[in-house]
């Protein structure tokens, strides 16, 4: 027997849906259809004193090295425009974000 369970605690990991959506025209694989994850850019390089860490070059959760952040300035009906950094994993296909 169906019992009301009420409502779910949905958390999701993508941008605003219009950006997702928007993916598709910018060459992104099944952006709407893939893992999403967010990606913090700044903390790929941390001073270390007087000196800087070597980068440690991010890879995707299935392993694979991926490639880098690219800017894409995204304009809504609004008029407003925000830049977001994307890159997309070549093996699974998730594709990773950070917000300026």
């Amino acid at each position: 027997m169906a019992e009301n369970l009420g409502p779910l605690d949905v958390l999701c990991d993508a941008p605003p849906y219009p950006v997702v959506r928007a993916c598709s025209g910018l060459g992104f694989v099944t952006p709407q259809d893939v893992r999403w994850g967010r990606l913090d850019r700044r903390k790929q390089r941390r001073p270390a004193g007087l000196f800087w860490l070597r980068p440690t070059a991010p890879s995707c959760s299935c392993g694979q090295p991926l490639p880098p952040m690219e800017s894409y300035v995204f304009t809504f009906v609004s008029g407003s425009q925000t830049r977001y950094y994307l890159s997309q994993c070549k093996r699974c296909r998730s594709i990773y974000w950070d917000k300026e």
